[in-house]
């Protein structure tokens, strides 16, 4: 689809990357938006992650309870391509919302209690799965 489309060059379709060697960091730091249009987001680090980067969200988990729609990342319905493409476009297009979107979405994340203090929580969880 995106050859047919001749976007190859515009969009960057990555599947897992890992940390290792910080090749995940120097993509992140090329990145303009953030598409994550799975289902679900086990614990939301990525969106923390591209947000302190200050990249435009756009995700599809309905479970999102971080950010809100709109204000400061943008929602689309799983498997709703027209509305993903539009929403795509109207960030490249419109620099003035990306960077009221990333505005937000830094203030709202900046609520948030410390990484000492979520791992701590994950590890407990972990440790009560095992």
């Amino acid at each position: 689809m995106v050859k047919n489309l001749k976007i190859e060059n515009k969009i960057l379709f990555t599947g897992y990357l890992p940390k290792k060697n910080g090749s995940l960091w120097e993509l992140i730091k090329d990145t303009d938006i953030l598409v994550s249009p799975s289902i679900s987001e086990s614990f939301g680090h990525v969106f923390i992650e591209e947000i302190s980067f200050k990249i435009p969200i756009i995700y599809s988990n309905q479970n999102d309870i971080l950010l809100e729609n709109n204000i400061s990342e943008i929602y689309v319905p799983f498997g709703n391509f027209k509305i993903l493409a539009n929403k795509i476009n109207e960030l490249i297009i419109n620099r003035e919302y990306c960077n009221f979107l990333v505005s937000n979405a830094l203030n709202d994340i900046e609520k948030l209690p410390f990484w000492d203090y979520i791992i701590k929580k994950h590890n407990k969880l972990y440790q009560i799965l095992i």
